[in-house]
Protein backbone atom coordinates (compact mmCIF):
# COMPACT_ATOMS: atom_id res chain seq x y z
CA UNK A 1 0.00 0.00 0.00
CA UNK A 2 1.32 3.42 -0.97
CA UNK A 3 2.73 6.43 1.77
CA UNK A 4 0.18 8.75 -0.27
CA UNK A 5 1.62 12.09 -1.34
CA UNK A 6 2.59 14.60 1.37
CA UNK A 7 0.49 17.65 1.76
CA UNK A 8 2.17 20.67 2.69
CA UNK A 9 -0.30 23.63 2.68
CA UNK A 10 -0.84 23.53 6.74
CA UNK A 11 1.78 24.45 9.09
CA UNK A 12 0.74 22.52 12.19
CA UNK A 13 0.17 18.94 11.67
CA UNK A 14 3.40 16.70 10.08
CA UNK A 15 2.57 13.45 8.22
CA UNK A 16 -0.67 14.33 6.66
CA UNK A 17 -0.75 12.50 2.68
CA UNK A 18 -3.11 12.43 0.37
CA UNK A 19 -4.32 8.56 -0.57
CA UNK A 20 -6.68 8.85 -3.91
CA UNK A 21 -9.39 11.11 -2.71
CA UNK A 22 -8.51 10.82 0.53
CA UNK A 23 -6.47 12.74 3.29
CA UNK A 24 -4.82 10.54 5.85
CA UNK A 25 -3.54 12.47 8.95
CA UNK A 26 -2.17 11.40 11.99
CA UNK A 27 -4.95 10.43 14.70
CA UNK A 28 -4.90 12.85 17.76
CA UNK A 29 -6.65 13.11 20.84
CA UNK A 30 -9.39 14.86 19.67
CA UNK A 31 -9.62 13.42 16.32
CA UNK A 32 -12.99 11.54 16.74
CA UNK A 33 -14.45 14.65 18.18
CA UNK A 34 -13.83 16.08 14.86
CA UNK A 35 -14.75 13.50 12.65
CA UNK A 36 -18.28 13.40 15.14
CA UNK A 37 -18.55 17.67 14.36
CA UNK A 38 -17.73 17.03 10.60
CA UNK A 39 -20.79 14.50 10.10
CA UNK A 40 -22.63 16.90 12.34
CA UNK A 41 -21.61 19.86 9.67
CA UNK A 42 -22.74 17.50 6.92
CA UNK A 43 -25.84 16.38 7.70
CA UNK A 44 -26.61 20.02 8.32
CA UNK A 45 -25.85 20.73 4.72
CA UNK A 46 -22.62 22.09 5.09
CA UNK A 47 -20.19 21.50 2.23
CA UNK A 48 -17.26 23.87 2.74
CA UNK A 49 -15.46 21.12 5.03
CA UNK A 50 -14.18 18.12 4.32
CA UNK A 51 -16.21 14.72 5.01
CA UNK A 52 -14.85 12.51 7.64
CA UNK A 53 -14.54 9.05 6.51
CA UNK A 54 -13.49 7.24 10.05
CA UNK A 55 -9.88 5.92 10.83
CA UNK A 56 -7.62 3.82 8.43
CA UNK A 57 -6.17 0.08 8.86
CA UNK A 58 -2.97 2.11 10.22
CA UNK A 59 -4.64 3.93 12.61
CA UNK A 60 -4.75 7.20 10.67
CA UNK A 61 -7.60 9.71 10.74
CA UNK A 62 -9.68 9.36 7.29
CA UNK A 63 -11.11 12.87 5.49
CA UNK A 64 -12.10 13.29 2.15
CA UNK A 65 -9.70 15.41 -0.43
CA UNK A 66 -10.95 18.16 -0.89
CA UNK A 67 -9.19 20.06 -4.38
CA UNK A 68 -8.13 23.60 -4.26
CA UNK A 69 -5.15 25.72 -3.05
CA UNK A 70 -3.90 26.39 0.46
CA UNK A 71 -2.06 29.80 0.47
CA UNK A 72 1.18 30.03 2.73
CA UNK A 73 3.04 33.55 3.85
CA UNK A 74 3.59 35.04 1.81
CA UNK A 75 0.22 35.60 0.80
CA UNK A 76 -0.73 36.37 -2.77
CA UNK A 77 -1.55 39.83 -2.90
CA UNK A 78 -5.15 37.72 -4.62
CA UNK A 79 -5.61 36.56 -1.45
CA UNK A 80 -6.06 39.75 0.38
CA UNK A 81 -9.27 41.33 -1.27
CA UNK A 82 -12.28 42.56 0.59
CA UNK A 83 -14.20 40.28 -1.88
CA UNK A 84 -11.72 37.57 0.11
CA UNK A 85 -12.86 38.73 3.21
CA UNK A 86 -16.62 39.08 2.32
CA UNK A 87 -16.36 35.10 0.70
CA UNK A 88 -14.12 34.62 4.33
CA UNK A 89 -17.31 36.10 6.55
CA UNK A 90 -19.74 33.97 4.81
CA UNK A 91 -18.15 31.02 4.83
CA UNK A 92 -18.00 31.47 8.65
CA UNK A 93 -21.37 32.16 9.06
CA UNK A 94 -22.44 29.20 7.28
CA UNK A 95 -20.01 27.16 9.55
CA UNK A 96 -21.41 28.59 12.65
CA UNK A 97 -25.32 28.36 10.81
CA UNK A 98 -24.57 24.11 10.41
CA UNK A 99 -22.73 24.17 13.87
CA UNK A 100 -26.25 24.71 15.81
CA UNK A 101 -27.29 22.18 17.76
CA UNK A 102 -24.61 19.60 17.70
CA UNK A 103 -24.03 17.64 20.33
CA UNK A 104 -20.40 16.41 21.68
CA UNK A 105 -20.18 12.73 21.59
CA UNK A 106 -19.78 10.98 25.21
CA UNK A 107 -15.92 11.35 26.45
CA UNK A 108 -15.05 13.94 23.54
CA UNK A 109 -11.89 15.28 23.43
CA UNK A 110 -11.33 19.17 21.98
CA UNK A 111 -8.38 21.00 21.04
CA UNK A 112 -4.96 20.64 20.29
CA UNK A 113 -2.91 22.69 22.24
CA UNK A 114 -2.65 22.69 25.95
CA UNK A 115 -4.39 26.10 26.73
CA UNK A 116 -7.53 24.38 25.10
CA UNK A 117 -7.38 21.16 25.39
CA UNK A 118 -9.43 18.82 27.33
CA UNK A 119 -12.81 16.82 28.04
CA UNK A 120 -16.01 18.43 26.29
CA UNK A 121 -18.20 18.74 29.58
CA UNK A 122 -21.52 20.51 27.85
CA UNK A 123 -22.69 21.66 25.21
CA UNK A 124 -21.94 24.67 23.81
CA UNK A 125 -23.52 27.55 22.34
CA UNK A 126 -21.43 27.60 19.33
CA UNK A 127 -18.43 25.57 18.02
CA UNK A 128 -16.31 26.92 15.85
CA UNK A 129 -12.87 26.86 14.46
CA UNK A 130 -11.53 29.77 15.97
CA UNK A 131 -8.31 29.87 13.43
CA UNK A 132 -9.69 31.30 9.98
CA UNK A 133 -6.05 31.86 9.44
CA UNK A 134 -5.44 31.67 5.43
CA UNK A 135 -3.32 28.53 5.89
CA UNK A 136 -6.53 26.77 7.35
CA UNK A 137 -8.78 28.19 4.08
CA UNK A 138 -8.91 25.80 0.73
CA UNK A 139 -9.46 28.47 -1.97
CA UNK A 140 -10.70 28.01 -5.68
CA UNK A 141 -11.10 30.46 -8.36
CA UNK A 142 -9.43 32.99 -5.83
CA UNK A 143 -11.83 32.81 -3.09
CA UNK A 144 -12.70 30.69 0.00
CA UNK A 145 -14.54 27.53 -0.79
CA UNK A 146 -17.78 26.77 0.36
Amino acid sequence: MSDGEPLTGGSETQGIVRLGDTVRRPLRPFSLTVQAYLAHLRDAGFTGAPLPLGVDERGREVLSFVPGEVHRHPLPPEAAGDDVLVALARLVGALHEASAGWVPPPGAVWGGFPANSGRVTERAELVSHRDYALGNVMFRDGCPWR
